[in-house]
């Protein structure tokens, strides 16, 4: 992957003028058709992992986005509990040291766990978010009122090796019951792909998707997880998109890794981070929908924002 050939300057002269050269996936790419837009940005891999690009993303945002009337969603598959955590005293894993309130712009949305909630911004000074309940009762329904979310759990328990204690925690969210996301751990990489597809299979009729991700810790184990397949990342963007009146062409959307997959074919303009990984690339390319794609020569948050001004040709309004 190339490198970023300059720095992105983001005052409000550079970015009406700076030319950036389109690096598209299949085609010729979108161009945003409003000043403003709605941005889902992934954050672990993507917005996270590079305080200069950080640095830029925030000032881009704070200086252009915000004031053309643009809305800030971050959609992640950290639970809520880690973001808040994540937000008040840094996480390990979350690729940069200390608290990242004040360091990362409130998002007007905040969607976590891969999708399965929703949650508003209430008060920008405090930073406090209020769930959702209409997206609540929808996957409460759907996943633990029909009994889904148990047969899921049944099957998984006997190949779960344990590796990351707690993963499952009820604490990971302050909703009752838990998360509606549930997760195992295998230490063979290729193992836990062959049983995410026995899985996907078995289930293919239920309403559950199943995907791998890369774990944490050392020796890294791969995560299996299963959310109900009216969530995901791409599920929850089309809700939040309709309830704030967004059309989808005028939504961006970032990410870098397979849990980002869903968003591919939203129907909106994607970035692909440089950093992404080589199995969201790959799934970017074979897409129908790939000339919705760009990219980016730059990595985590810079890559964001050169994927902003390629999509808006540049120009603010």
């Amino acid at each position: 992957m190339r490198a970023l050939r300059r720095p992105i300057a983001v005052g409000m002269a550079a970015a009406c003028t700076m030319s950036v050269s389109a690096h598209t996936i299949g085609g010729s790419g979108d161009r945003l058709s409003s000043s403003r837009i709605l941005f889902f940005g992934d954050l672990d891999g993507t917005l996270l992992g590079g305080a200069p690009g950080l640095a830029t993303f925030c000032e881009h945002w704070l200086t252009i986005e915000r004031p053309s009337g643009s809305m800030l969603a971050y959609n992640t598959g950290r639970c809520y509990t880690q973001y808040c955590q994540g937000m008040n005293s840094g996480l390990p894993g979350m690729h940069l040291g200390g608290a990242l309130r004040g360091v990362l712009p409130t998002p007007d949305v905040l969607i976590t766990g891969d999708g399965t909630e929703v949650r508003w911004l209430v008060d920008r000074a405090s930073a406090d978010m209020s769930i959702d309940t209409e997206w609540r009762a929808r996957i409460r329904e759907h996943w633990w009122s029909s009994g889904l979310r148990a047969a899921v759990i049944a099957r998984m328990a006997a190949d779960d090796q344990g590796i990351i204690p707690d993963l499952n925690s009820p604490a990971n969210t302050d909703l009752p019951g838990g998360e509606a996301r549930h997760a195992i751990t295998l230490a063979d990489a290729a193992q836990a792909r062959r049983l995410c597809a026995d899985l996907q299979r078995e289930f293919s009729r239920s309403g559950v998707t199943f995907y791998t991700l890369d774990g944490w810790g050392q020796p890294k184990p791969t995560l299996i997880v299963a959310i109900p397949s009216i969530a995901g990342k791409a599920n929850a963007a089309h809700y939040v998109r309709a309830k704030l009146g967004f059309e989808s062409s005028e939504c961006v959307a970032a990410g870098d890794s397979s849990n980002d997959a869903s968003m591919l074919e939203a129907g909106m303009p994607f970035i692909v981070v440089a950093n992404a990984s080589e199995d969201l690339l790959e799934q970017a390319a074979a897409k129908p929908s790939a000339q919705h794609h760009y990219r980016a020569s730059g990595s985590h948050a810079s890559g964001c924002v050169e994927g902003l001004l390629h999509f808006r040709s540049v120009r603010v309004r």
